[in-house]
């Protein structure tokens, strides 16, 4: 086998797996309150205001798909350091990609 379409074939493979850990591995956010009804509420103080934190490259689904495409580690490196995606799946992405590195290495 070429060493091209070996390269080819470790590109398309990392894709794949950023692909899919960043669509099926997003975190789901729920907001849990809880209500007491025994005691009168709290009288509320003036509200925090915050700025909306901004979303890096690596939060968005479609930077990660596309620099894991065309540059395969800094994809890799988005998949970790995102948000979107959950401690699980990066943990798998991780043994993915260290599956294929070694059997790129038996190769050649």
């Amino acid at each position: 086998m070429s060493t091209e379409l070996l390269i080819a074939l470790i590109s398309l493979g990392s894709a794949l797996i950023g692909l899919t850990a960043a669509l099926i591995g997003r975190k789901k956010v729920v907001e849990i309150r809880y209500v007491n009804t025994e005691q009168p509420p709290l009288k509320q103080k003036e509200p925090i205001t915050t700025l909306p934190e901004k979303l890096r490259w690596y939060d968005k689904t479609f930077w990660l798909v596309f620099w894991t495409i065309i540059f395969w580690p800094l994809g890799l490196y988005g998949v970790l350091k995102s948000r979107a995606v959950s401690k699980n799946w990066k943990i798998f992405v991780v043994v993915c990609f260290v599956i294929l590195m070694i059997a790129s290495q038996n190769k050649t």
